[in-house]
């Protein structure tokens, strides 16, 4: 549940002609504002929030018309999962999307990255967490976070099994108003592969 109680709903550039809980026999309309011709917010100042699941429909002319560049969150935690990253380059292999399991494997070059492109309505400092495991306990290495050109380099040690998950912790970046490139790249390892990346959170700093 969004802390400020607004819903943002990023890249929908369709009319909504309808907008309610999808639990109200009423169907009664929220409150719902246009941050820019791309994104929308809905409020959820009025609603109870359900225990269980709270589910908003919504009703548009279209569901073809979207922005494709992810809209990043200032206000809230952001998760780029391995399976929503382009490849540019060399393709990787995936997990079945399992707990834990949720990877991208076969990393054994540099001509293998993902990258997200993404994008801020305003400046943001996001504090950024890689969740990873590796398949042996032999395999550790150097990955890149390269965000607009700037690297950050970082080691990364074996996990116990290819079940666990491992976690590493990456400076504070700021980030302007804007478009923004995120490429997740390899420098080296050693072992049967690099590791298996999970996902990329970006946790905004206030």
């Amino acid at each position: 549940w969004p802390k400020n109680n607004k819903l943002l709903i990023g890249g929908l550039q369709t009319k909504v002609k309808k907008d309610f809980l999808l639990t109200d026999p009423k169907q009664k309309d929220l409150r719902v504002s246009q941050e820019n011709t791309t994104d929308m917010a809905i409020s959820l100042e009025a609603l109870t929030q359900d225990t269980a699941n709270t589910v908003i429909k919504l009703v548009c002319d279209s569901i073809y018309n979207v922005n494709p560049i992810r809209l990043l969150n200032s206000n809230e935690n952001n998760v780029l999962l391995v399976f929503d990253a382009a490849t540019p380059g060399q393709r990787f292999a995936y997990g079945d999307g399992k707990r834990n399991k949720n990877v991208a494997r076969n990393w054994k070059n540099q001509n293998q990255y993902l990258q997200w492109d993404v994008r801020l309505n305003e400046a943001a400092t996001f504090h950024l967490e890689l969740q990873y495991n590796t398949v042996n306990q032999t395999d550790s290495g150097t990955i890149i976070v390269r965000i607009d050109d700037v690297p950050y380099r970082i080691a990364y040690t074996p996990t116990s099994n290819a079940n666990s998950t491992a976690t590493l912790q990456l400076p504070d970046v700021a980030m302007g108003k804007g478009k923004h490139v995120i490429q997740l790249q390899l420098e080296n390892y050693t072992g049967s592969e690099a590791m298996q990346p999970m996902q990329l959170l970006l946790q905004p700093r206030k």
